[in-house]
C-alpha cells in the first residue's frame, strides 16, 4: 500500500502531530465522503505500508520529525508545490524565499531524487501572463538547480466550484490555512475553518471524532512488496524508479 498523505489537505504543514500519533498507534480512520457513517480503518505498519507520499506546499513543520520515519524504516518522498503566485492567489503561504530555503533543506536531507517539484497549477490571467510564468519558472529553476531531479507541470482545471473565485482574484488576508484560490477543496473558507476547529490530534479521524453511530470496516491492505528469487524485495514497476523515489530497490505494481 502506498499512502498518499494527502491530496485533500496539507498534512505536513498542518497535521504532522496527528500523523505521527497515528503512526505510533498503528491505524487511522477514514470516513466515506458520501456516507459519513461508513468508516474505514486503515492499518499502518511495516506489513501494510510500502511508501508514504507527502503532498505539501510547506513541509517545514514536519521536518524535525522525519527521523521517526527513518528510524522505523518507512520509505517516503515529497511532492512539493512551489509556484509564483502572490497573496491574491495563495494568501496563507510563507514568502517564496522562505519556501525555497525549505525546499533546499529538505533536499539536502533526503536527496534531490526524493523531493519532486510541482509547478502547478499554471494559472493564466491578466496578472499571471505567459511572460510572467516564463520569468518565474526560469527564476525558480535557477534557485532549485541541483536540489531536485523532477518537475511536474499542469494547467489549472476550472472546476465549477472555483470559477467564481478565479474570476475575482484580489488581495486578502487569511490565517491558519493556505486558502489557495485554485484549490478544489476550498469551496468555502468558513467550512475549512470549521473543519480545522474540529480537528483533534488524539482522534483517529483527521477531522472530528466518532459518535458511536458509525459502522467501522477494517480495510484489508497488505504490502505489495514480495521476496524475489535472489532474496531482494520486489514490487512491480522499474527497480530504478522505486530506488529514485524511496532509496530502496524494488518494483511497484
Amino acid at each position: 500500500m502506498i499512502v498518499s498523505a494527502s491530496r485533500r489537505t496539507d498534512i505536513p504543514a498542518f497535521y504532522s502531530d496527528w500523523f505521527f500519533r497515528r503512526l505510533e498507534e498503528g491505524y487511522l480512520y477514514v470516513k466515506n465522503p458520501m456516507n459519513p457513517r461508513q468508516v474505514s480503518k486503515i492499518l499502518l505498519n511495516q506489513d501494510t505500508v510500502d511508501c508514504f507520499v507527502f503532498w505539501t506546499k510547506d513541509p517545514g513543520p514536519m521536518m524535525e520529525r522525519l527521523s521517526v520515519l527513518d528510524r522505523l524504516g518507512y520509505p517516503y518522498y515529497f511532492q512539493f508545490t512551489l509556484t509564483p503566485y502572490g497573496t491574491d492567489v495563495e494568501p496563507g503561504l510563507p514568502h517564496k524565499n522562505e519556501l525555497v530555503r525549505t525546499f533546499r533543506e529538505l533536499s539536502c536531507r533526503l536527496g534531490p531524487e526524493r523531493v519532486i517539484w510541482r509547478y502547478d497549477p499554471v494559472l493564466l490571467s491578466p496578472s499571471y501572463t505567459r511572460e510572467y510564468h516564463f520569468q518565474w519558472f526560469s527564476r525558480l529553476c535557477g534557485s532549485l538547480e541541483g536540489y531536485t531531479h523532477t518537475c511536474v507541470i499542469s494547467f489549472l482545471d476550472i472546476y465549477r466550484k472555483i470559477k467564481g473565485r478565479m474570476e475575482q482574484i484580489q488581495p486578502r488576508t487569511m490565517t491558519g490555512s493556505h486558502f489557495c484560490r485554485y484549490c478544489y477543496a476550498n469551496f468555502s473558507p468558513a467550512q475549512v475553518e470549521a473543519n480545522r476547529r474540529m480537528h483533534d490530534p488524539e482522534s483517529p479521524l483527521l477531522c472530528g471524532r466518532l459518535t458511536g453511530e458509525e459502522r467501522i470496516t477494517v480495510r484489508e491492505m497488505k504490502s505489495a512488496v514480495r521476496p524475489a528469487d535472489d532474496g531482494q524485495m520486489r514490487l512491480g514497476f522499474h527497480d530504478a524508479e522505486l530506488m529514485r523515489l524511496t532509496g530502496k530497490p524494488g518494483r511497484i505494481i
